[in-house]
């Protein structure tokens, strides 16, 4: 939920002021309890953490879809007047079909010439797709208001807090945003999707107040396989004999620290993982991190192509996954993942994830074969996508040379 977050901080600005009175959640709950067929002005959905917004015009049969940019604006796609900057973008998609009872948007092909740069760019990545609609969203006296349908008998909702810009749990929702869970505060709710509106019962009172509470702590278990491709075939240039990873380490840890990072400078237990495999150095400056609650090891993956599997358990309250392997031979060549999450945006466990593996350069070691000897970068370089089109097949970390796949157990 964190990236609806920021889109709908921007969202509020298509059509309110917020009322930035702090409210109890009784108050907010007798704000809308008692509603009759209110309807939902914008729904929205995020594909591949790219995020869209469409609302029907008056005729409440014509969409208009916009796209939310880097730069926290909102970019008409199609059918949409000109708004936060952007000229207006006239029907794009040749046919856009909103099945009400499904929830479900069907955007066909693109008209050729219709859109440019950035906006084509998007509109490709929903052409000849369905969405399903995730999110609906109103306005109400200056209030505004997010829910979320889980099933046909529940739904929750979030009220949006000023001037902290958070989504406050009010109705039949988790912890989140530092507040505290909300149990169900309406007797009822029903939402007719045909018609695009919402209806709620009487309040249910509870006691209740503004301070925030951490989430409960909660565990999972997830099966981590590493699938290596890296093979002659694939990068033929220079190939080595012997490939192989060295074993897998890294571990589980809080938003405080991390392992490496893309654009950082390594550590020495990194500098000792990348250049020779050994993760005694990186293992210590682990286990001395108070903010890392778990080490995850495994074993050596020889010779590549080849697969290997490791479980682990994790925490609610340490859900972040780091972890490494050296690509040998190589003077400091590693793949890894940093700072994966494993609590989606509604703080649930995700149930699978696969990351295609690119290959990273370490800064600690100027080599540019697989088998050069020893030469130390001096001063020290940022981790970056490996780049050697002379030497090697590489080019930004690709082709990739292998998967992490994730799957909970």
């Amino acid at each position: 939920m964190k990236f609806i977050i920021y889109i709908l901080i921007v969202l509020l600005s298509f059509s309110i002021h917020i009322n930035a009175k702090e409210k109890t959640i009784n108050e907010l709950v007798d704000m809308i309890a008692g509603m009759n067929d209110t309807k939902m002005q914008y729904f929205f959905w995020v594909k591949d953490n790219n995020a869209y917004l469409a609302s029907t015009k008056k005729d409440d049969v014509s969409l208009r879809v916009w796209y939310y940019t880097q730069s926290r604006k909102w970019q008409p796609i199609h059918n949409a007047g000109a708004f936060d900057g952007f000229s207006e973008a006239v029907k794009s998609f040749r046919d856009v079909a909103q099945n009400k009872n499904e929830e479900t948007i069907t955007f066909s092909s693109i008209i050729d010439g219709s859109l440019r740069g950035t906006a084509l760019e998007k509109a490709k990545l929903i052409e000849n797709t369905t969405i399903n609609i995730g999110w609906y969203f109103w306005v109400q006296n200056g209030n505004a208001f997010l829910f979320k349908k889980i099933n046909d008998n529940e739904i929750k909702i979030w009220y949006y807090t000023i001037p902290d810009k958070k989504w406050q749990p009010i109705h039949n929702a988790g912890a989140f945003d530092g507040y505290k869970k909300a149990p169900k505060t309406l007797e009822s709710t029903s939402f007719n999707p045909l018609q695009g509106t919402l209806s709620t019962g009487n309040a249910i009172p509870i006691n209740d107040s503004n301070e925030g509470i951490e989430p409960e702590i909660k565990t999972a278990t997830y099966k981590l396989t590493f699938k290596a491709t890296w093979n002659s075939s694939t990068h033929p240039k220079n190939f080595p004999s012997n490939p192989h990873f060295s074993p897998l380490i890294g571990g589980l840890h809080n938003d405080k620290t991390s392992i490496w990072k893309s654009g950082g400078i390594s550590s020495l237990g990194m500098k000792s993982m990348a250049e020779t495999g050994s993760v005694s150095s990186i293992t210590r400056s682990m286990k001395s991190d108070k903010n890392i609650n778990r080490i995850i090891k495994g074993s050596l993956l020889s010779p590549s192509p080849k697969q290997i599997s490791l479980n682990f358990e994790v925490s609610s309250d340490y859900p972040y996954l780091s972890i490494v392997s050296m690509l040998a031979p190589s003077p400091d060549w590693f793949i890894g993942v940093n700072s994966l999450k494993l609590l989606d945006n509604e703080n649930n466990w995700i149930n699978d994830k696969t990351i295609s593996l690119k290959l990273y350069d370490a800064g600690t070691d100027s080599g540019t074969l697989f088998n050069s000897s020893n030469i130390a970068t001096n001063p020290q370089e940022a981790i970056k996508e490996l780049t050697d089109k002379s030497n090697t097949d590489f080019e930004d970390g690709k082709p990739f040379v292998g998967e992490f796949i994730l799957i909970k157990q």
